[in-house]
């Protein structure tokens, strides 16, 4: 969980940092404990090493006009989820809820990879979609998809 934020309302209302997951049991499962890194007490040192002169490196910001397209193959118990890659995105988040019943949605942070190996235990299904992003913002989803391993090869 390393680098989640932590935001509270402050008194007037608005959406303060407070601290930065610094690990934990479990990835911000309700009932789980999680240990934070309190910001105030390295703001001198985090303002150290920030500077008020924009950025050299340049970054891509044009908006994502393209969602990329999906494909899962199963075999056995091995499932490769692949997709296309996406012009001008700076990564990709895979969402993923159990199927058919859908009680919650999650995400992963794919980072660049446009594909992912899973070996997973017979019974297993999921709906699964994709999201490309860079610094303008996300793609629309991908085309949804589900899988089941039902059966051992």
């Amino acid at each position: 969980d390393s680098g989640g934020p932590l935001m509270v309302k402050d008194s007037a209302g608005a959406w303060k940092l407070a601290a930065l997951v610094s690990w934990g049991d479990g990835c911000a499962t309700t009932g789980l404990y999680g240990v934070y890194t309190r910001v105030a007490q390295f703001a001198d040192f985090i303002n150290g090493y920030l500077s008020e002169q924009p950025s050299a490196q340049s970054v891509d910001t044009a908006q994502l006009t393209d969602a990329p397209q999906l494909e899962i193959t199963v075999s056995g118990t091995k499932v490769n989820l692949s997709w296309t890659p996406v012009s001008g995105a700076q990564g990709y988040t895979l969402y993923y809820a159990p199927y058919p019943f859908p009680f919650y949605v999650d995400s992963m942070d794919m980072g660049t990879d446009t594909e992912l190996f899973l070996n997973l235990r017979r019974g297993s299904a999921f709906y699964i979609a994709i999201r490309a992003y860079n610094a303008a913002g996300t793609s629309a989803y991908s085309n949804v998809e589900h899988f089941i391993v039902s059966a051992i090869r």
